[in-house]
């Protein structure tokens, strides 16, 4: 589920940004957030040269009598000025980072109107807690370095969202732990959840098979890149296997990439 990152919702709400310029040669860089008015406003400020220091960050390159102070009414000293380019730059960039998550989430969220990935119709989410292993995956870059004791287990938490910790043994024979906490989608009855390792990205968690008794789960995404196949144990019957292959595959998974898992506690062939 580690694997499963997206772009959180974002919504952007803010006025114009504009680039002003001095006059007298000295090019003063004005990031103004607000309306026409606003904006009207403080250009006649700069043509009469009494733009006030705050709230605007000011660029402004140092003329060559810097040393000397200013008597003109809303001048800005040099010192003051470093500062303000250092907070203009912080100001444009979190403004600029902002509008592109805005942008760019909901081009990698979005279903494809030709998938064909279905969830199960209920999960219940009281008998699918607990501890899951591995059985099998598709590539994905977040587990390359995982070799063996793949599993994941999930909690829940007292504001009804799930804990979600997902272990593997590296080559080096450590464990590597990463944890996440997902949502219920609504609507879903709980066969959907979006999973967040960290703020803002959040993945599908789609139940796509579930075994009657809870023993197996088939977990994918709606655009078919990843694809995990979990077991209440170890190992897990071939005519399971099958029957979970089977259902990737009529979902339009390519069911060749998977990776089976190796367990430690299950003797290798």
């Amino acid at each position: 589920m580690d694997q499963l990152l997206h772009l959180s919702s974002a919504s952007v709400s803010f006025g114009s940004f504009w680039l002003l310029f001095g006059k007298r040669g000295h090019q003063a860089g004005v990031v103004l957030v607000g309306g026409p008015q606003k904006i009207g406003r403080v250009a006649r400020q700069i043509r009469e040269g009494t733009v006030p220091p705050a709230p605007l960050s000011v660029m402004q390159n140092q003329p060559k009598d810097a040393g000397a102070p200013s008597a003109k009414k809303g001048k800005i000293p040099p010192k003051q000025q470093s500062k303000c380019l250092s907070w203009s730059w912080l100001f444009v960039g979190s403004i600029i980072i902002v509008a592109a998550l805005a942008v760019w989430r909901p081009m990698m969220t979005r279903i494809p109107i030709d998938s064909k990935v279905k969830s199960v119709s209920q999960v219940d989410l009281g008998r699918y807690l607990g501890k899951w292993y591995e059985i099998g995956r598709m590539p994905f870059s977040f587990e390359n370095k995982c070799v063996s004791d793949v599993t994941a287990e999930y909690q829940l938490l007292k504001d009804g969202r799930v804990s979600v910790v997902n272990s593997c043994t590296l080559e080096s024979g450590e464990r590597k732990v990463d944890r996440a906490t997902a949502e219920i989608v609504p609507g879903s009855n709980g066969s959907q959840l979006k999973v967040c390792f960290f703020w803002p990205f959040k993945g599908d968690y789609w139940v796509m098979k579930l075994h009657p008794e809870y023993q197996w789960s088939l977990v994918g995404e709606p655009k078919t890149r990843f694809l995990w196949l979990l077991s209440r144990t170890p190992t897990l019957p071939q005519a399971e296997i099958t029957q979970a292959v089977e259902a990737a595959r009529a979902q339009g998974y390519d069911v060749q990439q998977l990776i089976w898992t190796k367990h430690s506690a299950v003797p290798q062939k």
